[in-house]
């Protein structure tokens, strides 16, 4: 995500920020990094993008969610992690041994 910021800008993300400013974001990264469950703001901080663009693909239910009894969205990191890696696309042995197991089955209910 940072060569993107880089090429937009010109800059590397938190170039020209002050000392406080950047430790206060590595603070942020490493709580984001020991918590589980994650707030929109650390959410979008997490994935690299605006709070408006996670709320919106929180609001088309694209992104797996939870809403407490306050009405507050969170995010369970293991689930996010999960859904950006999106599905595992099978490899050849793979299919070639579900390829086998069904024919196999085929065989099996014709008799």
């Amino acid at each position: 995500m940072e060569e993107t910021t880089k090429k937009k800008t010109g800059k590397a993300p938190g170039e020209g920020m002050t000392l406080a400013k950047r430790l206060e974001r590595i603070e942020r990264y490493i709580a984001i990094g020991t918590k589980e469950v994650l707030n929109t703001a650390e959410l979008a901080l997490y994935l690299g993008i605006s709070e408006s663009r996670l709320r919106s693909i929180t609001s088309e239910r694209s992104i797996p969610h939870y809403k407490n009894e306050y009405g507050r969205v969170c995010y369970v990191k293991s689930e996010i992690d999960r859904w950006r890696l999106g599905e595992k696309v099978k490899t050849k042995a793979e299919l070639k041994q579900e390829a086998a197991a069904y024919c196999a089955k085929k065989r099996l209910e014709r008799i």
